[in-house]
């Protein structure tokens, strides 16, 4: 009997005590979630801050990693500047049925579904049409990949790749739209896992882009190319491949967007009202008004990798950049990142306490 009492001593006690853990894990906030995170898995992450022109943070500043619809900061850019200079009106209106030459469900049947609907609940679509600004609103809110390879081809995709040496920008690679990519990684011959996958790993990137091209190009005039694609093909080895070979850059290089969209120096006011409208729908929120002059963000992802990047400059004029990248994710920890990462990021523009204690535990000297 007595040694009944004591087993259940112990399980009483063994219960108590992963309540215990458990409760503390539920009360640990989602941005401590993402330091924690980061802190514990330096080689698969990258981190960028500055404050008032202060660098902070260097955490593998140099390291390149591949990118998601963050590079579309880039497009938004070229749209600015060739609004500004005339080039179309931003107002105006483009049939719907244009950008969904380029939609692709497999990457992105959440992201338009989400902003075709809260288009329609806005009344932002006239006769199945959208105005251009909101399409670029689109590519950045929702990053809908659609809209970011339509974007690409009215403005010119070599337009968009000049932009990256206004920035000073020293290591990234070319840009490509991501809908035309996935069928690369498309097995038609039938080969092996391991063959199809080694030929695409072999592929120049001269090649790999002229497959990109063709295949935009067909997307764009060939209703019926894209009833080639087969989804069973595109598995998660696939997949994987895929999101290794996006563009890449490093936080070391996109720090220098933050800090151009930031100080408002680089650009016309014009283009950055325009700017402004694409990038800063974070200044809709009212309590972000109470302690912010301004502040935008883009983030990207895939099941593999998570980039951010954030700027903002305060009412007593504290500026804040930041730029963070993650990968060699699993889908799961993808999904975790992407949940804790608008806590974080709140708490890295408002809360000096939470960015001391950032400071603190992903200081690098990269």
């Amino acid at each position: 009997m007595k040694k009944n009492i004591k087993y259940l001593l112990l399980v009483v006690l063994f219960m108590g005590c992963a309540l215990i853990q458990t409760q503390s894990f539920a009360q640990r906030s989602p941005a401590d979630s993402l330091l924690n995170f980061m802190n514990a898995n330096k080689s698969r992450a990258s981190i960028y801050l500055i404050k008032n022109d202060d660098p902070l943070i260097a955490l593998n500043a140099t390291k390149l990693m591949p990118l998601a619809q963050i590079t579309n900061v880039l497009i938004a850019v070229e749209f600015a500047q060739q609004a500004t200079n005339g080039a179309f009106d931003e107002n105006a209106y483009v049939p719907l049925s244009d950008i969904q030459n380029y939609y692709m469900p497999v990457i992105d049947s959440v992201a338009q579904a989400n902003w075709l609907q809260d288009e329609n609940d806005l009344q932002n679509i006239r006769n199945d049409s959208i105005s251009l600004i909101e399409v670029a609103r689109g590519m950045v809110i929702y990053n809908v990949n659609a809209n970011a390879e339509y974007l690409l081809d009215a403005l010119g995709l070599d337009n968009v790749n000049a932009d990256i040496k206004l920035f000073g920008i020293k290591h990234h690679t070319q840009m490509f739209p991501l809908p035309a990519s996935v069928f690369v990684f498309q097995n038609y011959h039938k080969y092996s896992q391991k063959t199809i996958l080694r030929k695409i790993k072999n592929l120049s990137d001269k090649q790999y882009f002229k497959f990109i091209d063709a295949n935009h190009e067909a997307l764009k005039n060939d209703t019926a190319f894209k009833s080639t694609f087969k989804l069973k093909d595109f598995n998660s080895k696939m997949q994987q491949l895929w999101s290794n070979k996006l563009t890449a850059c490093t936080v070391g290089d996109y720090i220098n967007i933050c800090t151009a969209l930031n100080d408002r120096k680089n650009f016309t006011a014009i283009t950055y009202q325009i700017l402004s409208e694409i990038l800063e729908s974070y200044m809709e929120n009212p309590d972000m008004q109470k302690v912010l002059k301004h502040a935008g963000m883009i983030s990207g992802s895939t099941p593999y990798l998570y980039n951010k990047l954030l700027y903002g400059t305060t009412l007593d004029r504290k500026k804040i950049e930041m730029a963070y990248f993650l990968n060699n994710l699993t889908p799961d920890e993808s999904a975790d990142v992407k949940r804790w990462s608008d806590d974080f990021d709140y708490k890295m523009l408002t809360n000096n306490r939470f960015r001391l204690k950032v400071i603190y535990m992903l200081s690098d000297n990269d």
